[in-house]
């Protein structure tokens, strides 16, 4: 057995200085999701990533998307109105977007008021013109 919690104290706290390996792949699947949103031309960023929920979490908390051209921030999920989301301010709403129209970027949503035929059991796009 081994104390882990110990081990990695830094050496000048009587640890070994050896980095805590969980939070370090946390910080690195982070870091893939940063690059996914900021270079969503390159070939990897396609590939999905298996995340912890709590590494969502922190991203999440942690990113305050500003709009520019609407390109890569996504409409219902990035924290871009106020420095939240669409999930967290209406959740009720949220959950009548489908999964796939939860993907969609601001760009597109706001394209012919896209974003209001997601609303599943909501009025369309029609009625409002």
């Amino acid at each position: 057995m081994l104390a882990w919690s110990k081990v990695t104290r830094p050496p000048e706290l009587g640890g070994l200085g050896i980095s805590q390996v969980q939070q370090l792949g946390w910080a690195l699947r982070m870091r893939w999701l940063w690059l996914q949103k900021t270079e969503p031309n390159k070939p990897w960023a396609i590939f999905p990533i298996k995340l912890h929920h709590s590494v969502k979490s922190f991203f999440s908390v942690a990113i305050v998307s500003e709009v520019g051209n609407g390109r890569n921030t996504l409409f219902w999920t990035d924290n871009w109105v106020h420095g939240q989301n669409l999930q967290k301010l209406v959740p009720h709403l949220f959950e009548a977007i489908s999964v796939r129209a939860r993907k969609r970027t601001v760009l597109e949503a706001v394209s012919d008021l896209r974003w209001v035929s997601d609303i599943r059991g909501g009025p369309h796009s029609e009625c409002l013109g």
